[in-house]
């Protein structure tokens, strides 16, 4: 069933469908009171305008109420080749019930007994019945299927959201180990030579998974925020790498805009950095951090010298699952493929982030 939680807008939209089909059921209950009339009218004259006019009403009335508990019959299930059998079973005895309460009326109608021997006029007339409750049955079918179908999109929109929520939340987790236990292993290292680092560097890392589980609930984050969780990182690996990493922030946008940004997007490109150019480097490396806003885009440009150990290799060695990680993260919630470009520009490996900052275009 429609996994959606009952709420009051729910229920509101299931109320005015409701209430729609009732006004439906109207409109078809005043056709078929016509309908009865003038297929009548032959029958019994000009004379007996009057009562004809007081019996179609009184037909079109009942139309109505067995067209509602037609409706609530057929709610629970839908009309098809497994219980064919049942609906035209509900149909005709339904029928069968407006024909028996109307000619039942009828001597208080016309002041005379109906002649039940006149099966020419009892056919006409169930055949009337058959017609319009017909009607009716097609419309209720049509509406159940149409109410289905939109509660199967729904359901599998539903289903498809959790499950790339989760996807996303697997793929964030599975980046933190890998620094976690890095930067442990440097406070276990700094406890002997400097404990005074070894504890700001505890601190700092404390702080910066503070904010690594404030933003895993959240899909989108500021970047505001992504940006202090940026400094926050750098400053733990700075503790590592002591005087040989340098950092360059470029910030070119106006801090008061809203932008929002995939949370911790910007770690697996400097993690990146840091392993393929510090890391790899013996003296002093620099890490340059661009920012900038471009005809609805925030741009984020992390950019690396590249190491003279590694010649002319086009791409750093080791590039893959954080990467890729971070290419089907942007392909979850922005549906894009071209959000991440890795590029090598003379000695320097760029990395450049294209976060849409029209926020319609997230699949939410």
């Amino acid at each position: 069933m429609h996994s959606r939680p009952n709420t009051f807008k729910d229920r509101l939209e299931r109320d005015l469908n409701s209430w729609k089909a009732h006004i439906y059921l109207i409109y078809i209950s005043i056709v078929f009171s016509l309908v009865s009339f003038i297929v009548l009218y032959p029958l019994y004259g000009a004379e007996n305008n009057i009562s004809l006019i007081y019996e179609s009403t009184l037909s079109g009335f009942l139309f109505f109420i067995c067209g509602i508990l037609m409706y609530t019959s057929l709610k629970y299930f839908f009309p098809s080749k497994d219980n064919f059998i049942k609906t035209v079973g509900i149909l005709l005895s339904i029928c069968a019930i407006h024909l028996y309460v109307v000619l039942n009326c009828y001597e208080y109608i016309y002041k005379a007994s109906f002649d039940y021997q006149n099966k020419h006029e009892i056919l006409l007339r169930f055949s009337i019945n058959t017609i319009g409750f017909t009607v009716v049955l097609l419309c209720n079918t049509l509406q159940n299927y149409k109410r289905e179908a939109l509660e199967s999109i729904e359901r599998k929109e539903h289903s498809e959201k959790v499950l790339y929520e989760a996807e996303l939340y697997n793929l964030r987790q599975q980046l933190q180990p890998h620094f976690l236990f890095n930067s442990l292993n440097s406070i276990v290292a700094l406890i002997d030579l400097d404990p005074q680092q070894a504890i700001k560097m505890a601190q700092s890392l404390s702080d910066f998974l503070r904010g690594t589980i404030r933003n895993n609930e959240k899909q989108l984050s500021s970047f505001q925020d992504e940006l202090e969780q940026m400094q926050r990182y750098l400053e733990i690996e700075r503790f590592r790498f002591s005087d040989r990493l340098d950092l360059n922030f470029q910030l070119n946008y106006n801090q008061e805009d809203t932008l929002l940004v995939p949370s911790m997007i910007s770690q697996p490109l400097l993690e990146n950095a840091i392993k393929h150019g510090v890391f790899q480097s013996i003296g002093r490396t620099e890490v340059t951090i661009q920012v900038s806003l471009v005809k609805g885009y925030l741009i984020i440009k992390i950019s690396n010298p590249i190491p003279s150990s590694q010649g002319n290799i086009t791409a750093p060695k080791g590039v893959g699952f954080g990467l890729k990680s971070l290419s089907r993260r942007l392909f979850l919630i922005y549906g894009r493929t071209d959000l991440l470009e890795i590029a090598r520009v003379e000695n320097m490996y760029v990395a450049t982030l294209k976060i849409p900052q029209n926020h319609e275009s997230i699949n939410s």
